[in-house]
């Protein structure tokens, strides 16, 4: 169902890792200085963990290297940075007569908390069996999730910005890494924040929600 003010309970890991990739967008998108080329550029900074929102004219194909990046009927598209970005990407947005004009980008680096941790016992550094393949599984039904582009939800909803679901203290904050005996572990990808089991969360933005 459509959720442009849906509550929800705290309790799936799920949903928590849902809104904790959500929140990596909850901050106000200030507009940057960068310009790109054929492209308007709406809001957000070309840097690690961040996006960019821009808008082309209707019919415009946009690509970033050699992936296709979906725009709505307005042409308005969004881009996100991963924590290790590329030092360069290309951006190209080819109009509706067929010229390709394209922009080269290169997501500024962020300082991220490195936590290492030596002399621990292997039972605290590789988790048992069980616990990977929980692991495994959960990390393919997010995929699953990320995949779908049928879900709905009110055109330009991703324009209107993110919230915080619930005000509690932050426990773990994006791209932050542990090294477990010189074992580097996968970074944290959201914001978590410490609440109550069954405290209520307000949906962060509106849309479709595609895994619980």
């Amino acid at each position: 169902m459509l959720f442009p003010s849906l509550f929800a309970a705290i309790g799936s890991r799920f949903a928590q890792f849902i809104l904790a990739m959500l929140i990596c967008l909850a901050s106000t998108l200030p507009v940057s200085a960068l310009q790109l080329n054929g492209a308007n550029l709406l809001a957000g900074e070309a840097v690690e963990g961040g996006v960019i929102i821009a808008a082309v004219p209707a019919g415009a194909q946009v690509t970033l290297d050699d992936m296709s990046v979906a725009t709505d009927a307005d042409g308005r598209f969004m881009i996100g940075f991963h924590r290790d970005s590329p030092d360069i990407m290309i951006l190209r947005v080819t109009g509706a007569d067929g010229v390709t004009q394209q922009t080269t980008l290169g997501a500024r680096q962020r300082l991220y908390d490195i936590q290492r941790i030596d002399g621990l016992k292997s039972a605290y550094v590789s988790p048992p069996d069980d616990v990977l393949a929980r692991i495994a599984a959960d990390a393919d039904d997010v995929k699953r999730a990320r995949t779908r582009h049928d879900a709905g939800g009110q055109a330009g909803d991703f324009l209107r910005g993110f919230d915080m679901p619930v005000t509690g203290r932050i426990t773990g904050i994006y791209g932050s890494q542990r090294i477990l005996n010189g074992a580097p572990r996968a970074p944290h990808y959201g914001i978590d924040i410490a609440a109550a089991k069954g405290t209520p969360v307000l949906a962060p933005a509106g849309g479709r929600i595609t895994l619980v």
